[in-house]
C-alpha cells in the first residue's frame, strides 16, 4: 500500500510538472504575438483583396522599426484577406503608441512576399493587392491612396484548413508569421517604404517593384 502511494504521488508531481512547463512554454510562445487591437486615432495599415474569387496570402517583414521607448524591434505579420475582404492592422499598437498617431516622419521599411489560395488548388489567378494607411476614425479613411500590388497569372495553392476568415499573425519572432506555404505559390516579392506625414497617415512608395521570383526562401 505504501509503495503504491508513494508511485501514486511520483504520477501527480509528474503530471503537475509537465503541466507547468507546457503552460509555461506556451505562454512564451504566445509572447512575442502582439495584439492587434484596432484603436481609434492609432496609425493603420490595411490591406484590400481585389480578387473576388481567391484568397491573397501576404507575408510582411517590417525591419528595425522604432518603438515608443526608443529601441529598434522588427516585426513579422503573416495575413490572409479573404476574396474580396478587407484586413486592417493597428500599427500604433505594435509600436506601443497605443492610441495615438505615429509620430512624423516615422519610416517602416517592409519587405512583402505573397502568393494566392483557394479551397481548390490549381491553375493560376490574378493578384490585386490594394495598401492604404490611415489614423483617426475608420469614417476619416476616405480620400487617402490607395496603393495597388499587382501580378497578372500566379500559381494557386492549397488554402489551409484553419483559415476561414481574414487573420492578421503579428511577432517579433519570424518563425511565428513564416507559415508553411508552398515557396513554388509564395512567388510575388516587394519592397515598400512607409513614411507617417504630419496627420499620422501613410505616405507609401515601391522602392523595389512588384515582380515574380521563385529563388527566395524566406524573408529576412
Amino acid at each position: 500500500m505504501k509503495r503504491n502511494y508513494i508511485l501514486v504521488a511520483s504520477i501527480i508531481i509528474v503530471v503537475v510538472f509537465s503541466v507547468g512547463i507546457l503552460s509555461l512554454l506556451f505562454n512564451e510562445s504566445q509572447a512575442s504575438l502582439t495584439n492587434n487591437e484596432i484603436t481609434e486615432k492609432g496609425t493603420k495599415l490595411v490591406l484590400k483583396n481585389n480578387n473576388s474569387q481567391l484568397w491573397e496570402h501576404v507575408n510582411l517583414a517590417v525591419s528595425n522599426a522604432t518603438l515608443k521607448n526608443g529601441t529598434a524591434q522588427s516585426f513579422y505579420i503573416e495575413a490572409w484577406i479573404k476574396p474580396g475582404g478587407t484586413l486592417t492592422m493597428d500599427l500604433s499598437n505594435m509600436l506601443g503608441f497605443e492610441n495615438n498617431p505615429l509620430p512624423n516622419g516615422t519610416n517602416l521599411r517592409v519587405l512583402a512576399r505573397g502568393g494566392l489560395f483557394n479551397t481548390k488548388p490549381g491553375g493560376n489567378g490574378d493578384f490585386h493587392l490594394s495598401v492604404q494607411g490611415w489614423c483617426n476614425a475608420p469614417t476619416s479613411q476616405n480620400g487617402y491612396p490607395w496603393y495597388t500590388i499587382s501580378q497578372i497569372s500566379m500559381p494557386i495553392g492549397q488554402l489551409p484548413s484553419n483559415i476561414t476568415r481574414n487573420t492578421a499573425i503579428i511577432s517579433t519572432n519570424p518563425g511565428d508569421a513564416e507559415g508553411s506555404e508552398p515557396k513554388n505559390v509564395e512567388v510575388l516579392f516587394t519592397q515598400m517604404s512607409m513614411t507617417v506625414d504630419s496627420d499620422g497617415n501613410l505616405q507609401i512608395i515601391f522602392p523595389i517593384d512588384p515582380k515574380l521570383n521563385q529563388t527566395e526562401t524566406h524573408i529576412v
